[in-house]
């Protein structure tokens, strides 16, 4: 997860109105001027893109851990020297024991039943169990040894059963097992490194439990079938840590995302994604807090740079759309509507300057009918036309002074022009 989720925007601008694209991948941008609000997370960037192991651990695909069984289980196993037994484990061919030895346990089991050790092999040396039978059953504790499979530990009518160990290839169970699969507490380590401790139900990880994936992160928490699941929490090797509500290994519900670079999203979660209220806070200084929709700012939210409001108000698929508050310090202020994140429709302005605007603007201008009153104390009430006076309009000057016209600007002379009813012309500079 090497990318910082923070106000910003492609174009590396410093215009704290920018966007919000808080992605994973995307974690070394800064603010711009670009007006639309993002908010994305993607945790199979840097953090996890290989799923080999990630969460989930199924024991019982890898490794086969089932009972280990004559063909025909009914039928008891004759424990003396020379009988077969036929055994197989899932995914390997079947082998022929023959009894070499037996001997009587000095101790009678719990119901007064005398329980053998024995000792049999196959023919190519391959496969073989060194343990106690009892009625012709694997029963008690024996080492089964087959290819690349061993599993030495408790049997309960030819079911491992109680306590083992289990070695598959390179992989490595230690811990409860309940009639062939890991059940209660125990230890997965993978072919890869990746360990799983904690509690397992007919073969998968489910309850409490803790995972190492090998160079990505320690993960904590409730898992269900192999998954996380629940409250829990992961650290990741980069320094990011989710925390909060899991659902299929994503966060899901209320959770919080603390970034390797200090970023911090918290809220509601939908499969990884922030969705609904929530607060995120940057190291930039910059805050939002208000609803966000499939990963963007959608619906009522504040934007905040430090301790400066910057935007109160409506959002629309991450972009100011609607009524709102727009303040950036050393620009105007402005209230009113927005459409696709610029000013339009009916709104009023202060600028810097002191020049208050009423009206109509179209994509941040002064557009339509409106009212403006100058810093100079003049002022002008009609149409506008892209910031200029354009069309009927009455102008006010200081002196009381009232000239009713059809206006035009010309900014290449500095200067406007003004066509009074009578057809007399009047022409101002700018300057």
């Amino acid at each position: 997860m090497s990318k910082r989720d923070r106000l910003i925007d492609k174009n590396q601008d410093s215009n704290p109105e920018s966007t919000i694209k808080n992605t994973i991948k995307n974690m070394t941008k800064k603010m711009t001027k670009k007006k639309s609000y993002r908010i994305t997370l993607d945790p199979s960037t840097d953090i996890g893109n290989d799923n080999s192991f990630d969460i989930k651990i199924r024991i019982n695909s890898s490794p086969s851990i089932i009972p280990i069984v004559p063909i025909n289980s009914a039928v008891p196993v004759k424990d003396d020297i020379g009988s077969k037994i036929e055994v197989a484990v899932k995914g390997a061919t079947k082998k022929i024991l023959t009894i070499i030895e037996s001997r009587d346990k000095d101790i009678l089991n719990s119901d007064g039943m005398q329980i053998k050790i024995i000792k049999a092999i196959d023919d190519s040396g391959e496969a073989s169990y060194i343990g106690e039978v009892l009625n012709g059953e694997f029963h008690g504790y024996g080492t089964f040894i087959q290819d690349v499979h061993r599993y030495e530990g408790e049997y309960f009518h030819h079911y491992q059963h109680g306590k083992g160990k289990l070695t598959n290839d390179k992989k490595f169970y230690e811990g409860e097992i309940r009639f062939g699969l890991p059940h209660g507490l125990g230890k997965f380590i993978a072919s890869n490194g990746n360990t799983y401790e904690g509690q397992f139900k007919n073969g998968n990880p489910h309850g409490k439990g803790t995972v190492n994936c090998k160079g990505k992160y320690i993960g904590e928490g409730n898992f269900k079938d192999g998954s996380m699941e629940g409250l829990g929490k992961r650290v990741w090797l980069n320094g990011a840590i989710e925390e909060g509500n899991f659902l299929d290994n994503t966060l899901h519900g209320q959770g919080k995302h603390i970034f390797p670079n200090g970023d911090i999203h918290e809220g509601t979660y939908k499969l990884g994604e922030i969705n609904g209220h929530s607060k995120c806070t940057f190291i930039t200084g910059n805050s939002y807090e208000g609803n966000i929709l499939e990963g963007k700012c959608h619906g009522y939210g504040k934007l905040h740079h430090g301790e400066n409001l910057i935007y109160e108000g409506e959002f629309f698929a991450g972009e100011k759309h609607g009524n709102g508050k727009l303040q950036i310090p050393g620009e105007p202020f402005y209230e009113g509507e927005f459409v696709r994140g610029k000013a339009s429709g009916k709104g009023k302005a202060i600028y810097v300057d002191g020049t208050i605007y009423e009206g109509h603007f179209l994509n941040g201008d002064k557009h339509g009918n409106g009212k403006a009153i100058y810093s100079d104390g003049c002022i002008y009430e009609g149409e506008f036309k892209y910031n200029s006076m354009n069309g009927p309009g009455i102008y006010t000057f200081r002196d009381g002074t009232v000239v009713e016209a059809l206006w035009s600007n010309d900014p290449v002379k500095k200067e406007f022009t003004g066509f009074t009813k009578d057809g007399k012309k009047l022409t101002y500079s700018t300057h």
